[in-house]
């Protein structure tokens, strides 16, 4: 199977990146040169665009990580949730 790559600024350094949709379009997998890898839900992404919402130490967070392992952002209970997972979960 085929993966689509589209082309769009990270969400957390604004750098220009790639991305794949995942999970039926509601999470995008981004590939940041800066940031690695981060999975993103619409809903975080929002949150997350047009405001300074931490988005240097998430930045950071990210780029620090492993190969394996990605920071899967979402946002729930009408907050920012950062976790990290495994990246062969999401491959």
């Amino acid at each position: 199977m085929m993966i689509s790559l589209y082309q769009e600024n990270c969400p957390l350094c604004s750098e220009p990146s790639e991305y794949e949709q995942c999970d039926r379009k509601k999470r995008q997998l981004f590939y940041c040169k800066k940031c690695k890898q981060l999975l993103i839900t619409d809903r975080a992404k929002r949150e997350l665009v047009g405001k300074n919402i931490r988005h240097q130490s998430l930045s950071d967070l990210s780029g620090s990580l492993t190969s394996n392992e990605i920071l899967h952002i979402s946002f729930e209970e009408r907050e920012l949730k950062c976790v990290v997972e495994d990246y062969t979960f999401w491959r």
